[in-house]
């Protein structure tokens, strides 16, 4: 691979993957210690050198630097080489192929088809399989057997300084894997496979049972079951989360609570904004996607298959719709318009609490998006 490039390009992505995709590339997300792009990695076999990363046809930049690995989006076509383009239908996920040479030829290489944001949830099984087959390993893990922790099994990985206090942990049905600075509180409960990102904090009384994988710096607390929760993201309190994703920079309140199951068990239908309409799913279980700089009041309900944000804020008694804009405010009883302005104030200050930055940049990509969303709040429409 020395002196070669590899671009990973872009199929539908940015229209299958919203709302995740509104502010930054699917690639971009936050799988436990990673990013998505970076599991590339553990593809080819090389650290990217000279990554660019964009999304949507606003964002797109090209390069031509030799010995670099582009990513446009989510783990799609590989490019080997300059002008040679080996396809691999977008979005798989290769799991066993150790080189790129074996990803083209190996006809025993397993791959995951993940077309839309919601099958990701499918996969996470998948997913959390490829993570301890062949991240966990490069990331130079310690399997523990903690001295003030009720273990069950074998299978409890750390790296770095993790702090265990008084919680249960079943790695039977799955492993368990903690990165550098989580804390995990007095009574937390968690049954594999469960992968947490650094320096987050699983709070007192928590309950997580696998499938579930934990972005970097979040609080996490209640209910999990199916959960990808990408990053830098509060779930604090009591409350349910089934068969959901949550990006970056959200905030449940207490006793949020999703639906993952319908009453009468039939498929989930579920929006999509590449048919701009709902569409079925074949699921029976499929919860909440709640994209970035998105929160929920107290009490909040969500029902079964709920599409929400980014900069939604969603509060009051009810059910709101399972379609939610970007930028929408209220619940139940109707939505307004949450002012651009407001929001950007709103997302400094949730950043400022972490350390971090609202850039330049990221503000006139908010600004985009709020208006390029504008034909999706009815109610905007409605008064004109």
């Amino acid at each position: 691979m020395q002196g070669s490039a590899l671009i990973l390009l872009i199929r539908e992505a940015y229209q299958a993957f919203l709302p995740f995709t509104w502010l930054e590339p699917w690639s971009m997300r936050y799988v436990g210690s990673v990013r998505v792009y970076e599991l590339w990695e553990y593809v080819v076999g090389r650290r990217p050198r000279g990554t660019y990363i964009q999304t949507a046809e606003w964002l797109v930049t090209k390069s031509e630097e030799q010995g670099s690995i582009h990513v446009v989006s989510r783990l799609p076509e590989v490019a080997v080489g300059r002008g040679q383009v080996v396809e691999i239908d977008g979005g798989w996920l290769p799991r066993k192929s150790a080189t790129l040479e074996g990803l083209r030829t190996d006809p025993d290489a397993h791959v995951i088809r993940t077309e839309a944001f919601w099958e990701w949830i499918v996969h996470l099984d998948d997913l959390l399989d490829f993570l301890f087959g062949r991240v966990l390993p490069a990331l130079g893990a310690r399997r523990v057997e903690p001295d003030d922790a009720w273990l069950v099994g074998n299978r409890l990985w750390v790296r770095g300084s993790v702090t265990i206090r008084h919680a249960f942990l079943n790695t039977e049905a799955g492993p368990i894997f903690l990165d550098d600075g989580v804390e995990v509180m007095e009574g937390a409960m968690i049954r594999g496979p469960v992968w947490v990102g650094p320096n987050t904090q699983i709070k007192m009384g928590a309950k997580i049972y696998g499938p579930v994988l934990i972005g970097p710096v979040c609080k996490v607390a209640g209910e999990l079951h199916h959960v990808w929760i990408d990053g830098f993201t509060n779930k604090a309190h009591d409350g349910f989360l089934g068969h959901a994703i949550v990006g970056k920079w959200c905030n449940l309140g207490a006793d949020t609570n999703n639906s993952n199951l319908k009453n009468n068990y039939a498929p989930v239908k579920i929006w999509s904004y590449v048919h701009n309409r709902f569409v079925e799913t074949g699921e029976q279980f499929l919860g909440l996607f709640l994209a970035d700089h998105s929160r929920s009041g107290i009490n909040t309900m969500f029902n079964t298959g709920t599409v929400a944000g980014p900069f939604a804020n969603v509060f009051g008694g009810g059910f709101p719709r399972t379609f939610i804009p970007p930028f929408a405010w209220g619940g139940a009883s109707g939505f307004q318009t949450f002012r651009v302005d407001k929001a950007i104030e709103m997302a400094e200050r949730m950043m400022r609490r972490r350390g971090r930055t609202l850039t330049s940049e990221e503000k006139v990509r908010i600004e985009e998006v709020f208006q390029r969303s504008a034909s999706y709040r009815w109610w905007e429409t409605a008064r004109s």
